[in-house]
């Protein structure tokens, strides 16, 4: 694949620290009809996935039911939602400093921080729409969170994701 214009850049939609790479190389290499040759796939739709869902869940306030409390509380979700950066390709240093502070292979994606009566939270391992399949290390991992009275989902796509939440969380939508 190769970039010529700005125009064909922006048509892509890609993730803002992609872009910003790209735009800069083509603005410092760019000649008329010249062109960026891009390696790899530019899609990534899991981690488009998960922005949408970051976007989503910062929006989701709901009428939480009472817990510990005489009365229920209204909750903003995103303030008790997290992505777990296990994964990605990093330089050996990095890799190796991550592991030094605890970054555990095949953790789930996300972790989301509000009890219910039945869980202590839950944990949300995030596939693209029509992507891979955990393998089996992340499996037993979900397992073991499961049997600690943490909620497990393995999710393709947002809206999976999205319904999981919302079921979790017993809202109606």
């Amino acid at each position: 694949m190769a970039i010529k214009s700005l125009e064909e850049l922006n048509a892509l939609n890609l993730p803002k620290p992609i872009h910003e790479q790209l735009a800069a190389a083509l603005a410092k290499n760019h000649k008329p009809g010249s062109a960026i040759p891009v390696k790899g796939s530019l899609r990534r739709p899991e981690q488009d996935a998960g922005a949408e869902l970051i976007k989503w869940v910062d929006s989701l306030c709901y009428m939480a039911p009472p817990l510990w409390q005489s009365d229920s509380e209204f909750i903003c979700v995103g303030d008790y939602f997290a992505h777990n950066a296990n994964g990605g390709a990093r330089s050996a240093i990095e890799g190796a400093i991550l592991k030094g502070q605890g970054v555990r292979k095949g953790w789930p994606d996300y972790t989301l921080y509000i009890p219910t009566l039945d869980y202590h939270g839950a944990v949300l391992e995030l596939k693209a729409e029509h992507g891979g399949k955990p393998d089996a290390e992340q499996l037993e991992i979900l397992s073991r969170l499961e049997q600690m009275g943490y909620k497990s989902f393995v999710c393709w796509g947002f809206e999976d994701a999205k319904s999981s939440i919302e079921r979790y969380l017993d809202i109606d939508r």
